[in-house]
C-alpha cells in the first residue's frame, strides 16, 4: 500500500466496508514519511473532512461524502480543495482560533496550520485560502536541517488584541556529518514558537539559543 492513503468504512458490530484510497503520484513523496492526515469538520457543516498531503509540496482537503458505497472496491478519491507550497511540508494541523460561544448561534470554522522545511509558517481559512505567512526566526542558519514539525492551534490569547494562539515545535538536526572517530551522533534541538493566530507576529520562543 506504499504510495496510498486507505480508509476502511465501518458501520455495525462486525461490519468493515471499503472505503477510498487516495493516490500519490509524486516518487519523491513515497520515499519520505509524510505527516499522518487530520480528519476533522473545517467548515462547521457537521460533516468531516480529510486534510492530507497529496505530495510533498500539496495539502489537499478530501470529501468523504464523495464515496460510492461499495463492497468490492475502493473510490480514489481526489482533492476539492489544494493548497501548493515551494518547499516540503513536514507538519500541519488544524483548530480554532475562537472561544466557543453558545449565545453566538453559528458555527465556527477551523483554520489550517503549515510548516515548510524552510522554517515558514502558513495558515489557511477552512478553504485553503492564505491568511498570512511568516519565517521562524534564528532558524535558518545552515547547520540544521528541518525533519518534523508539530503544530497546535488554540483559541488562547496571549496578548488583549490576539485572536487564537498557534504554537509550532520543530525538529531540527545538524547537518554537519558526526566525526566518526570520536562517536558522537549528531546533535538534535526542538524549538519551540507561540504565534498570534490572526497575523503570525511572534509572542515567545524556546530554541536551541535557549539552552
Amino acid at each position: 500500500l506504499l504510495g496510498l492513503l486507505v480508509s476502511f468504512q465501518h458501520e455495525g458490530a462486525l461490519s468493515i466496508r471499503r472505503g477510498f484510497t487516495v493516490p500519490i503520484f509524486d516518487e519523491a513523496s513515497k520515499l519520505r514519511v509524510l505527516p499522518p492526515p487530520v480528519i476533522t469538520d473545517l467548515d462547521g457543516d457537521g460533516k468531516n473532512e480529510v486534510l492530507l498531503l497529496s505530495t510533498r509540496e500539496t495539502l489537499t482537503v478530501i470529501n468523504p461524502a464523495q464515496i460510492r458505497r461499495s463492497y468490492f472496491d475502493f473510490t480514489e478519491l481526489h482533492g476539492k480543495l489544494e493548497a501548493a507550497f515551494i518547499s516540503n511540508c513536514i507538519g500541519f494541523a488544524s483548530g480554532y482560533l475562537e472561544k466557543y460561544n453558545t449565545t453566538k448561534g453559528t458555527a465556527r470554522k477551523q483554520i489550517v496550520v503549515a510548516v515548510t522545511d524552510d522554517y515558514t509558517v502558513f495558515a489557511y481559512n477552512h478553504n485553503l485560502q492564505m491568511l498570512w505567512s511568516e519565517r521562524l526566526p534564528d532558524l535558518d542558519d545552515g547547520s540544521f536541517q528541518p525533519t518534523h514539525a508539530s503544530v497546535m492551534v488554540l483559541p488562547h490569547d496571549i496578548h488583549r488584541e490576539d485572536k487564537g494562539l498557534i504554537v509550532v515545535g520543530v525538529d531540527t538536526r545538524s547537518s554537519a556529518n558526526p566525526d566518526e572517530h570520536s562517536g558522537e551522533d549528531r546533535q538534535v534541538h526542538f524549538s519551540y514558537y507561540a504565534l498570534n493566530g490572526e497575523n503570525g507576529e511572534l509572542r515567545w520562543k524556546h530554541d536551541a539559543s535557549s539552552f
